[in-house]
């Protein structure tokens, strides 16, 4: 366990990648349910949240529709803009190898 009460210890940076963040799926389930887990500290503070998707929008763009999707105004902010800052998107198409391979490279960049 890490000096900070997490169950994950320091310098294992993780990443997870959301194919089709841009659906219902991940709005409605997937994308609250990762903030609530970021929130209880059940995932590592330095995970890295990859969006992708058809979708022709930028990191910000996407990071505005992760925070409707997040937003609760009873919360402090705080913990939402840690876990935005945490948050990426990347466009490409799904049976592309051009594209994997530019999403691999974002990944290595972040």
């Amino acid at each position: 366990m890490g000096t900070d009460g997490n169950q994950f210890a320091r310098g294992n940076l993780s990443t997870i990648v959301l194919f089709g963040a841009d659906g219902n799926l991940a709005s409605k389930k997937i994308l609250p349910t990762l903030f609530q887990l970021w929130k209880r500290k059940l995932m590592p503070r330095d995970v890295l949240i990859f969006g992708y998707a058809r979708a022709d929008i930028t990191t910000e763009q996407w990071r505005k529709q992760v925070f409707r999707c997040i937003y609760n105004p009873t919360q402090p902010q705080g913990e939402r803009k840690a876990f935005l800052q945490r948050c990426h998107f990347k466009q490409g198409q799904f049976n592309e190898q051009a594209s994997i391979d530019a999403l691999m490279k974002s990944m290595e960049e972040e």
